[in-house]
């Protein structure tokens, strides 16, 4: 110990040094406690992305089977439209053409064949 120094300016000194290492203790526990904050919220944070991988890969894949299932009907349906188109122009041409006979049979003469009207009134009239 220097002999020049007064025993009030080491209590001061002293002091002074015991508040800086209680700070320094205190930003040290204060930074440990937010290290092992972050670590957590690290942790919780790759969990969150896990769950999230696992399910947006479950959700994919029912997507997909639900996409699949829903274009396997939508095929069907169109196949059973073509079907249902099918039999309704069959329908169309048999009732047109009962129309035509229902029409020479009474004697009016079908417009779309005008072509044959002249055998059309030579048998209307023989």
């Amino acid at each position: 110990m220097p002999s020049n120094t007064q025993p009030n300016e080491i209590i001061r000194i002293s002091t002074n040094y015991n508040s800086v290492m209680r700070r320094l203790t205190n930003k040290e526990i204060a930074l440990e406690v937010e290290q092992e904050r972050l670590q957590t919220a690290i942790m919780q944070n790759r969990v969150d992305v896990e769950n999230y991988s696992r399910t947006n890969h479950i959700l994919q894949y029912w997507s997909e089977q639900l996409l699949r299932c829903q274009m396997a009907k939508l095929v069907k349906i169109n196949q059973d439209l073509r079907e249902v188109r099918v039999l309704i122009e069959r329908k169309e041409k048999i009732i047109e053409r009962r129309t035509e006979i229902m029409q020479e049979q009474r004697g009016i003469f079908p417009l779309r064949s005008i072509s044959n009207r002249a055998e059309f009134n030579k048998n209307k009239s023989g």
